[in-house]
């Protein structure tokens, strides 16, 4: 169904909800009523937290959270990374998720206690953090839910640390499979603030079970419902950690965007002058 639309749909067949960048189409809506009939089916009488539904409230006893379209945008102008993402959750336990990656044919997934798996052809290939140590030898992704709150008083201050003391930068706009690339092993680390249960339920767990740590800005354990992940292979975390929560209190007075500016631009000529 979601490639099937991915195909065919026309760039301008979505509507807004919040704000001009707060997109849904009829796709997010077609999948969530599939996976509610279907899984309601097969779980009588469970909760939900539902995007497209608009269901936010904590699960109390056992439910479903469901993200049926991350990456809304992405898969509006045709950029390959949008996901599905399915996550159950028992008395507070996340017990099993799932996230599947159309483009790529893969599902990522994983059951509490029994690690965390990739499966493509029918095959499932166990997953594993990466062993990376330094966060100066990282790779970290980096997501912008919270730029609708003002972009300059957290975000940019952030992003520079992170820019000017590790490998490199990816955003790619679609919170679960970031989550699911940390667990492969892909990426090293990954923050986002202003995230949503159905965002980071199912690629949270998935990243626990490949031997990853997950956290809230805080190194606490509220980044299921606290709007703030930090997810790593667990060696740079601590870093990375110190950096989020450092620039996190910076006043908007504090940071400079002329110094970021330069901070790029200097990348940038260190780039050519490497050619």
């Amino acid at each position: 169904m979601a490639m099937n639309d991915y195909r065919r749909t026309p760039r301008s067949a979505f509507r807004t909800k919040t704000s001009f960048r707060d997109l849904v189409t009829r796709t997010d809506q077609k999948l969530e009523k599939f996976l509610v009939s279907r899984l309601g089916k097969l779980t009588p009488g469970c909760e939900w937290v539902l995007e497209e539904a608009d269901l936010k409230d904590p699960i109390r006893t056992r439910g479903w959270i469901i993200d049926p379209l991350d990456g809304t945008v992405n898969f509006v102008h045709r950029f390959p990374v949008f996901g599905i993402s399915v996550a159950w959750i028992d008395r507070n336990v996340l017990r099993w998720g799932a996230v599947a990656h159309p483009c790529a044919g893969g599902i990522y997934w994983a059951r509490k206690g029994s690690g965390a798996f990739l499966r493509t052809s029918g095959q499932d290939r166990r997953l594993k953090v990466s062993k990376v140590g330094r966060l100066s030898e990282s790779v970290i992704e980096v997501g912008f839910a919270d730029v609708r709150s003002g972009v300059r008083k957290n975000t940019l201050p952030m992003l520079n640390h992170i820019i000017m003391n590790c490998h490199g930068v990816r955003r790619l706009g679609a919170a679960a499979l970031d989550l699911c690339f940390v667990a492969q092993g892909v990426i090293d680390g990954f923050y986002e603030k202003g995230l949503n249960p159905w965002d980071v339920a199912a690629g949270g767990l998935i990243v626990r079970e490949a031997g990853g740590l997950v956290s809230d800005f805080g190194n606490g354990d509220d980044w299921l419902y606290g709007r703030s992940i930090l997810a790593s292979n667990g060696r740079v975390h601590g870093p990375l950690l110190r950096v989020v929560r450092r620039t996190g209190k910076s006043s908007p007075q504090r940071f400079s965007l002329r110094k970021f500016h330069e901070g790029i631009f200097s990348i940038a000529r260190w780039g050519r002058a490497m050619r």
